[in-house]
């Protein structure tokens, strides 16, 4: 990932992420992200209002559902896109 960050437009701008996959099978090479739980708490913690994950079919429906019970200001869509 680039090391330059781009500054926000606003101090304290509050954002919804509307698209995700959090609650994701991982890559199973180089995978040089944080956890989910590590995402999803950064998100929250800076500035983050509400995260949609979504999810492509049954399987990763019932991830996600797992991935997000007991969690605040996460929801989900499933669906395909064209």
């Amino acid at each position: 990932m680039s090391k330059k960050i781009i500054p926000e437009p606003v101090d304290g701008l509050k954002f919804i992420d509307v698209h995700s996959h959090l609650g994701f099978p991982r890559p199973k090479k180089n995978d040089r992200l944080p956890s989910d739980e590590h995402q999803y708490r950064d998100f929250l913690n800076n500035g983050g209002v509400y995260l949609v994950t979504s999810s492509i079919n049954n399987s990763t429906l019932e991830l996600i559902l797992n991935f997000i019970k007991g969690k605040e200001k996460i929801g989900f869509t499933i669906g395909w896109a064209p």
